[in-house]
């Protein structure tokens, strides 16, 4: 089991303004009360918090807390946001996108701490090197899968003090033209797909809140 599941969708870039988008098409338009939009900023959350819009002059955040990995309405979203910024591509660029999920798992799911399941990834020829035994592991991992360049983060969750693990992993892409811009959220299904399996592993084959 899980016990929290982020998920995120990230154009990165330049020259980008709150003023580009329309908020309120987003997550089905479900947006709270507070909202804040002034000049190349903007925050805007939507179903009592559950999913966030955020926009910087270089960066544009969409984010859904969800048990799912890479839920429809995010995805949704992000095609809204590409069109968005279609409208808008003499004014601002994209240079990057990005598809990240960051997942605590629950203790039960991996019957050992966290902080146990990252020491197991430490071996022998670590502790020969420090000469020490260490008292907590944190593994980053880089790699390539067709074509798409991944960064994975293991770590016990810091605020159950290393009783749960979490486990981030980002997906980038460069982007050459919006124009292309559409073709790499072809590629969320493919990290849906490879990220759903990382887990079962990791949680013994039981991915489900």
């Amino acid at each position: 089991m899980i016990s929290t599941r982020l998920n995120s969708l990230v154009f990165v870039g330049g020259e980008f303004a709150a003023s580009m988008f329309d908020e309120r098409l987003l997550f089905s338009g479900n947006l709270d009360p507070d909202q804040f939009k002034a000049g190349g900023f903007g925050n805007f959350s939507y179903s009592s918090g559950t999913c966030q819009l955020a926009v910087t002059p270089n960066r544009v955040d969409l984010r859904c807390t969800d048990p799912a990995i890479m839920p429809e309405t995010l995805v949704e979203s992000g095609k809204i946001v590409v069109d968005m910024l279609m409208h808008v591509e003499k004014l601002a660029h994209v240079s990057g996108f990005g598809i990240n999920c960051d997942t605590v798992f629950n203790r039960d799911s991996i019957g050992i701490s966290g902080r146990e399941f990252c020491m197991k990834l430490i071996d022998s020829s670590i502790e020969n090197l420090i000469d020490v035994t260490p008292a907590e592991a944190f593994t980053r991992i880089r790699f390539t899968k067709n074509g798409i360049h991944y960064n994975m983060r293991i770590e016990p969750h810091t605020e159950t003090d290393g009783q749960h693990l979490f486990v981030g992993i980002n997906a980038h892409q460069p982007v050459e033209s919006l124009e292309r811009l559409i073709l790499k959220l072809d590629e969320i299904e493919g990290f849906r797909s490879y990220v759903g399996e990382l887990h079962g592993r990791i949680g013994g084959g039981n991915d489900n809140v």
